[in-house]
């Protein structure tokens, strides 16, 4: 049975992972096993500006978490990198077209925080059941990582994922297809459109 464990990125700052990525990453060397893929999804958040690099570039969340797995024993070969997310909604949709319509697998297992594993099942049930739908039949299983709230945000992001979820449900009306999903995506989705609303 193939596996693929979906990991989506929590941030890093200057000084690399965040603590909600690392509890993030974390929890997906629990589940893992040497015969599974891993595929991290994230570039960066979308109200925060990414490190630069010594070389001057953006440097994008997936990469040091993947470093961060691969220093804890993870094989370089079992990763799988998607670095166009900025948000949620980007790590399922991209994850989707880039990596699992042309994957086969028997499972996926979604890990995330606590706080945002709602958001993450509705987007990730929703995104993946478009039509037309992957030729793959796989189980999914959803794993969270406990919250910590060393930072005082807890509270806050969890009133903003309750926020984001109703507002989701108003986006998600009439949408079925990858097509629907593709023009909404790139015309309306705050993240993604153009121009961009900041």
């Amino acid at each position: 049975m193939q596996n693929v464990i979906l990991v989506l990125g929590g941030g890093i700052n200057i000084n690399g992972l965040n603590k909600r990525s690392k509890e993030r990453l974390d929890k997906a060397l629990e589940v893992y096993k040497e015969t599974d893929l891993v595929l991290i999804s994230s570039r960066y958040g979308f109200y925060t500006a990414p490190p630069i690099s010594e070389k001057g570039f953006p440097i994008d969340d997936a990469y040091v978490e993947a470093d961060y797995l691969v220093s804890k024993g993870v094989k370089k070969e079992s990763i799988l990198i998607e670095n166009n997310a900025l948000d949620t909604v980007g790590n399922m949709y991209f994850s989707r077209v880039n990596h699992l319509s042309w994957m086969d697998f028997d499972k996926i297992t979604v890990v995330t925080s606590k706080f945002h594993m709602q958001r993450s099942k509705i987007l990730f049930d929703w995104i993946m059941s478009l039509t037309p739908v992957m030729d793959s039949k796989f189980e999914v299983e959803f794993v969270a990582a406990e919250d910590s709230d060393e930072d005082g945000e807890l509270q806050r992001l969890i009133a903003s994922e309750e926020k984001k979820i109703i507002s989701l449900a108003k986006h998600m009306e009439g949408i079925t297809t990858m097509k629907e999903f593709h023009q909404w995506f790139y015309s309306i989705h705050d993240a993604y459109a153009y121009p961009r609303v900041f």
